[in-house]
């Protein structure tokens, strides 16, 4: 039985165009208050911990719980620009097989999984073509390449075709090839030519993201989410998806602590998942069940 309930909850309607501003942005003007007494990081600390190869612990919650996360930080976290900015503007494509094998094979909660898509920074113009990789041991590796930015579009897949995407949208694409590089990385990785793969979802959302001073930690909080897809669009507006990246597992961290005295625990979803069943891209919805309710719940915190 179809999932419809989340759609009301969620918000779903008609999509905006993609280059209009999102109204979680929007949301987030009173934010550089809430960051005021951070320092900024370094690009010498960032590279540092690039963390491409870590465990990662997710949390939801409220934007008055936000505050309180943001408040344990400051003194061991910093702040890192986005082209001037304290915000980042992302958007990724998300793409899948025609059976939607990366999404039922993270139902199923099978590992290896996997999932490909092409991520935009929008303020700082690049792009990546990426490939992430969820192991048995619970570590996330990703690998990803730059791409011409000019050359992306919400609605494009990766080969020159004319084919319809899992989600149902039958549209004359006309798009670059992947180049060498990433048509090997994703038969080694995945054991798929490009040709196998098209668009499922498109995601929009502002994020902050901060990089520990001293351990090697990073953490993201994207301050909602829209997400599109079958001439639909899902708004996850006054909810906070936060993400906490370490080399290994650290339930003492700074981070860690932060989180808890916030009153949160983690909490395992999938941006990408959880927007395929808002949408009402999939039938089988249950395991994604409890993290709408979360969902649902932050958003009237």
């Amino acid at each position: 039985m179809r999932y419809a309930s989340t759609h009301a909850d969620l918000h779903v309607a008609a999509p905006a165009a993609h280059d209009q501003p999102w109204a979680p942005e929007r949301a987030a003007e009173r934010l550089p208050a809430q960051l005021e007494g951070f320092a900024w990081a370094s690009e010498t600390r960032l590279k540092e911990n690039a963390l491409l190869r870590r465990v990662d612990t997710k949390f939801v919650c409220s934007r008055a719980q936000l505050a309180l996360i943001l408040r344990a930080l400051r003194p061991h976290y910093a702040l890192v620009g986005h082209a001037g900015h304290v915000l980042g503007r992302y958007r990724s494509v998300y793409f899948d097989t025609a059976d939607m094998q990366m999404f039922h094979d993270h139902r199923r909660g099978r590992r290896p999984r996997h999932k490909v898509r092409i991520r935009q920074y929008l303020r700082r113009r690049v792009a990546y073509f990426e490939i992430k990789t969820k192991g048995r041991d619970d570590r996330t590796d990703k690998w990803r390449r730059p791409r011409a930015f000019a050359a992306q579009s919400a609605d494009q897949p990766l080969t020159q075709s004319r084919t319809r995407s899992p989600a149902g949208d039958a549209h004359p694409y006309t798009t670059p090839m992947l180049d060498v590089g990433e048509a090997v990385a994703l038969h080694a990785r995945l054991g798929l030519a490009p040709s196998a793969l098209a668009p499922v979802v498109t995601l929009d959302f502002p994020r902050i993201t901060l990089v520990a001073t001293e351990a090697a930690e990073r953490i993201t909080l994207d301050l909602g989410l829209t997400a599109h897809a079958r001439q639909r669009t899902a708004s996850f507006a006054d909810i906070v998806i936060a993400e906490l990246k370490q080399p290994r597992f650290d339930a003492n961290s700074v981070g860690m602590r932060a989180f808890r005295t916030a009153g949160l625990r983690p909490f395992r979803v999938s941006k990408y998942c959880t927007a395929v069943v808002a949408l009402g891209l999939s039938d089988r919805v249950q395991r994604f069940l409890p993290a709408l309710r979360e969902l649902k719940r932050c958003r009237h915190a």
